[in-house]
């Protein structure tokens, strides 16, 4: 049975497969969306649940919001929330951490499928390739961010060493009038 909650403020999470948000794809964090009554579950309204798991399996995509729902909110009591007003606290591209768990979670269970059957490696050969992805992806990742790092330090040192190595035409600088020069 579907509830009203009028004046109650809920924490939620929301997925979305991260392209109809906004021009970039992603949403404008602690930006509020509105959708003017009526709402239904599933048919009109900003959608959301309590459980991420929940959500993840009903939204479309890999994105995930922490969202705040507030104005009208509707609740099924069970996994799905609808509200007239939606809230981005923050997001971030899931995809990697999913996939990532996906393979864990095969890898769990991989040993009762090879008891069963003992010669058939096409599950065991998936989650590796699965693994190799993940690992390959996180390593990209982490050398993307140490490459952006580097090409950031590397420009502020040669700005800086350009900087000190140019001199201006004329006298050589000097302390500023009326500060003491303490060097030897």
């Amino acid at each position: 049975m579907t509830k009203e909650l009028v004046t109650k403020t809920v924490m939620a999470w929301h997925f979305t497969n991260g392209e109809r948000i906004s021009h970039t794809g992603e949403p404008l964090v602690h930006r509020t969306y509105t959708v003017d009554p009526p709402l239904e579950l599933c048919a009109r309204g900003l959608h959301a649940s309590r459980n991420p798991m929940d959500a993840l399996r009903l939204g479309p995509g890999l994105h995930v919001s922490r969202v705040r729902l507030s104005g009208t909110i509707l609740d099924d009591g069970i996994e799905k929330l609808c509200a007239s007003r939606r809230t981005v606290i923050w997001h971030a591209d899931a995809s990697l951490a999913v996939i990532a768990w996906g393979a864990w979670c095969a890898r769990e269970v991989l040993h009762l499928f090879e008891m069963k059957y003992p010669g058939d490696l096409r599950p065991r050969h998936a989650v590796e390739a699965t693994e190799a992805y993940v690992a390959a992806a996180r390593a990209a990742a982490g050398y993307a961010a140490g490459d952006a790092a580097g090409y950031a330090a590397g420009a502020a040192a040669g700005a800086a060493a350009g900087g000190a190595a140019w001199t201006p035409p004329g006298p050589p600088p000097g302390p500023p009038p009326g500060t003491l020069n303490v060097r030897n």
